[in-house]
């Protein structure tokens, strides 16, 4: 019985080889701009500042599907532009860490692709004014898409996000979206393998 089971292992192992191995694998260091962000009811609603978007991804791509693991970091976001140098927020921003499938093909040329997931959306506002610090790590989603241009092994890409953070669910078959969002749009140099 033993032998059957590391045979039908191995075998399972060879069959999965030849698409692992076909698969491109993408890095992306990126740097883009956030916009449109907003949080609070209609009646409270407070406006965002466009910043400066910083970041990476590692793209796994197949003949059609992929996934990609999404890291960002926008530093100031919480800061009116108006009062910026005034310190009055400290240490702030928000940070991003998402799991996406991704509709796309591998290849070289033009590719354009559509990526949507969910992960982590940590907002971040310390030290303000000098006595208050408040961190929150939530579940976020977001959806968008983009394009590569140029060969299989180096490219560009550029790419448009929505990202909208999710409430603590009463239900935990169920998820909420919160009030918190923005887009982010970002253009990066993609190094395949």
């Amino acid at each position: 019985m033993t032998r059957f089971v590391r045979a039908a292992l191995f075998a399972a192992a060879l069959a999965i080889m030849p698409t692992a191995a076909s698969a491109d694998t993408l890095i992306t260091p990126y740097v883009g701009w956030n916009w449109g962000g907003s949080s609070g009811a209609e009646s409270t609603r407070v406006s965002f500042d466009t910043r400066t978007t910083y970041g990476g991804s590692v793209m796994w791509l197949g003949s059609m599907l992929g996934f990609e693991a999404d890291f960002s970091t926008i530093p100031n976001f919480f800061e009116p532009k108006a009062l910026e140098g005034a310190d009055v927020f400290g240490s702030n921003g928000v940070t991003t860490l998402m799991g996406n499938l991704v509709v796309g093909g591998k290849g070289s040329g033009f590719r354009p692709y559509l990526a949507g997931g969910m992960g982590l959306l940590r907002q971040k506002v310390a030290d303000f004014g000098d006595f208050v610090d408040v961190s929150r790590n939530s579940f976020g989603v977001n959806v968008g898409g983009g394009m590569l241009v140029g060969s299989r092994h180096f490219s560009v890409r550029g790419d448009v996000r929505y990202f909208r953070g999710l409430d603590d669910p009463e239900d935990v078959l169920r998820l909420d979206l919160s009030d918190f969002s923005f887009w982010r749009g970002t253009l990066g140099v993609s190094f395949g393998f």
